[in-house]
């Protein structure tokens, strides 16, 4: 599980560690508190950010 904001990089990394074959699939779980570095970015507006 990882949060949305961190989905947006997953698929060019997954590219990139199966020689372009890979894929995934997306599936909502549930919703949780945002805390930590995450939760700073979201708070200043910029929550794709890293």
């Amino acid at each position: 599980m990882m949060p949305e904001s961190e989905l947006q990089d997953l698929i060019i990394d997954l590219r990139s560690a199966t020689l372009g074959v890979g894929t995934y699939t997306c599936e909502y779980d549930h919703l949780q508190e945002l805390t930590g570095h995450i939760a700073d970015k979201v708070i200043q507006g910029n929550p794709t950010e890293h």
